[in-house]
């Protein structure tokens, strides 16, 4: 598989610039739901669901260059685990972002819960952002 590195890095900088994006869209469009506001902004924590790993990057990177302070917003990004139930966080309102497929965001709704997708993270895979609706 050959894989074009300037493709790579332009979707890298495409798919960061959606989070900021989205996650300020959120913070701006929401009412003070128990999140804490803070001296550099409004705090937001995306629950992974897995440890930290390259498909995480984006969020990392937009971290580390300051892309979400930018923003005036303090992103927590928390490490998930096997198990780690990251959409039943952001539906209970413990997170207000997670890392969740499509067929666990639907599981949970069906079962009451309250998630609305973001954003697909992958072009070929339902796996993408949710957040409490």
């Amino acid at each position: 598989m050959n894989i074009d590195r300037r493709k790579l890095l332009i979707g890298f900088i495409l798919v960061d610039a959606v989070v900021v994006s989205l996650i300020l869209l959120y913070v701006l469009n929401r009412p003070n739901a128990g999140v804490a506001n803070t001296a550099s902004g409004e705090r937001v924590r995306i629950q992974l669901n897995w440890v930290p790993e390259p498909e995480f990057g984006g969020f990392y990177a937009a971290l580390q260059d300051g892309l979400y302070a930018q923003e005036g917003i303090d992103v927590e990004i928390i490490k998930g685990a096997a198990g780690t139930p990251a959409p039943q966080m952001a539906s209970s309102g413990q997170v207000e972002f997670a890392i969740a497929s499509a067929d666990q965001m639907l599981t949970l709704n069906e079962k009451g819960g309250d998630l609305t997708a973001v954003f697909s993270v992958f072009e070929t895979s339902p796996m993408g952002i949710m957040v409490k609706a």
